[in-house]
């Protein structure tokens, strides 16, 4: 919600319950011209709310969950069974909120409005849940959005680009998704996590420059994306040191043992972070690295991926 303009006081009133009163004010201020509190809305309505009501208790994907957790130690395993209780219990209240106050009609008028003005978060949001269920129609907001200059767009269009998804006039579409991601690792993690393995292999628009993969990668590990470290750390070419990949491999651990990882809560994520964490394959200095990254850069690991202390 952060990208669309949410405060931080807005998002941890969400967090602690006041959802029903949130919901309210920012349909006044979307009616008063505010596109952020409409773009807010509409993330809600369709991804927010939505998840909630089909990965609630009850659900497939819980009743697994609830099932590998008696795998666990018993410890972890009543962790497990707390958090989902407790999410189940935010759910509810959430869905009901939900059902209570959003106009999805209404919300989408808003941001229409908003993006014929220019948002490109409006844009963006219309691309990916828009009632217009035309593919030309999505893909054109797609291409407004980045043209906006909106960061997550850009990504997104750049990755369709070059694994062939979308499509631009041919003679621009391989400088555009280079320059397209480029622009985006400004300011996503992500972004310039993917930056780094398309200069260690090369992509359309992007010539193959090693040092500056590593660089990207590791800046991007830094911030909380941990995918273009561990593609090119353990390869030859890209002369990093193994302890130093260990170590970053560490601080991921490190960063879900904390409650966070991108994606939902689960059994395996804890297994995983509890595995590489207690694993006696890890050398005095990995484990030493992976202890300095934590301390100059575990907070903002943790920020970036929307999970601060």
């Amino acid at each position: 919600m952060r990208g669309f303009g949410a405060s931080e006081k807005l998002v941890t009133r969400l967090t602690d319950g006041d959802i029903l009163a949130v919901i309210q004010e920012l349909k006044q201020q979307a009616q008063r011209g505010n596109a952020a509190a409409a773009n807010v809305l509409e993330y809600m309505a369709y991804s927010t709310c939505g998840f909630a009501g089909v990965n609630g208790e009850g659900s497939p994907s819980q009743a697994q969950q609830l099932l590998d957790a008696h795998a666990l130690p018993a410890q972890d395993a009543e962790w497990i069974r707390t958090a989902i209780q407790e999410k189940n219990t935010y759910d509810k209240q959430l869905v009901a909120a939900c059902q209570q106050a959003m106009d999805k009609k209404a919300i989408e008028a808003w941001v229409t409005s908003f993006a014929d003005q220019g948002n490109g978060a409006s844009r963006w949001l219309l691309s990916r849940y828009s009632s217009n269920l035309s593919s030309a129609f999505k893909e054109q907001k797609l291409m407004d959005a980045a043209d906006a200059g909106y960061p997550e767009a850009q990504a997104f269009l750049a990755h369709g680009l070059m694994n062939g998804t979308a499509h631009l006039p041919a003679a621009i579409a391989d400088d555009g998704a280079g320059n397209l991601l480029k622009v985006a690792a400004d300011s996503l993690p992500n972004a310039e996590s993917l930056l780094a393995v398309c200069e260690f292999k090369g992509c359309p628009g992007i010539e193959p420059d090693i040092p500056s993969a590593v660089l990207h990668a590791r800046e991007a590990a830094q911030k909380g994306s941990f995918d273009a470290i561990t593609q090119i750390g353990p390869q030859p070419a890209s002369q990093l040191d193994p302890d130093e990949v260990a170590a970053w491999n560490l601080a991921r651990a490190m960063l879900s043992q904390q409650g966070c990882s991108y994606g939902e809560l689960s059994v395996q994520w804890v297994v995983s972070a509890t595995s590489i964490l207690t694993s006696s394959s890890a050398s005095d200095k990995a484990k030493a690295l992976a202890e300095q990254y934590w301390q100059e850069y575990g907070a903002q690991m943790m920020a970036n991926i929307g999970c601060a202390p």
